[in-house]
């Protein structure tokens, strides 16, 4: 499959160079969620771990430097982006936010938190994570479990920190973070307001 790949980027490239396409074309090169293969006893989709939730992410095109960079993003940050780097004007109303400062300049900040959600269409097994710098905080609305990394120190998320009584601090700073996102994009399955408290879940069906 990678060879196959390999081969009709190849072609693909080569046409662009072949019609003179190449010192005037944005490629981008993206795809879906991972899968979990094993991770965690899991395999498929059915989580917000780092295992699934990386994309691959890779621009190329006129003025843009080689480089990397760790700043958080959607894929839906890649439209304002394409359309930035072009020169097209990005409409109002959308979510994302372009990542061209981020490829201008690789160490800058681009969001600084990122919800995650993993819901099935009969709202049975719902996930929700948010990540700020190194820390993961996940919520678990159906049953209240509670799971907080440190992808610095964990980066295969196994050591659960949510109970640890030093780090209730930062636990209630991530559930801050994600009430106040779920507030904000008007997400339906909501963390309690206070510890021990009902889950509130409201609106319609709910999409994975």
């Amino acid at each position: 499959v990678i060879d196959q790949l390999d081969t009709e980027l190849a072609r693909l490239l080569a046409e662009l160079v072949s019609r003179g396409l190449w010192e005037n074309t944005i490629i981008v090169f993206t795809s879906d969620q991972g899968i979990s293969l094993g991770s965690h006893g899991l395999i498929a989709k059915q989580s917000l771990y780092e295992s699934t939730m990386g994309v691959p992410f890779i621009i190329v095109g006129p003025g843009i430097e080689p480089g990397q960079t760790d700043a958080l993003g959607y894929l839906f940050d890649v439209f304002p982006t394409i359309a930035e780097l072009a020169g097209i004007p990005v409409p109002e109303g959308i979510h994302g936010r372009s990542l061209a400062p981020v490829i201008g300049n690789p160490s800058s900040d681009h969001r600084e938190d990122i919800l995650l959600a993993y819901t099935k269409a009969e709202g049975t097994h719902v996930q929700r994570a948010v990540r700020r710098d190194n820390w993961k905080y996940f919520y678990y609305p159906h049953n209240g479990i509670e799971q907080l990394f440190n992808l610095a120190d964990d980066p295969h998320e196994m050591n659960n920190l949510s109970e640890d009584p030093d780090l209730q601090d930062k636990k209630r700073e991530m559930q801050q973070i994600m009430r106040q996102m779920q507030e904000d994009l008007e997400d339906p399955y909501h963390l309690p307001a206070e510890p021990g408290g009902t889950t509130v879940i409201v609106g319609g069906e709910a999409d994975e």
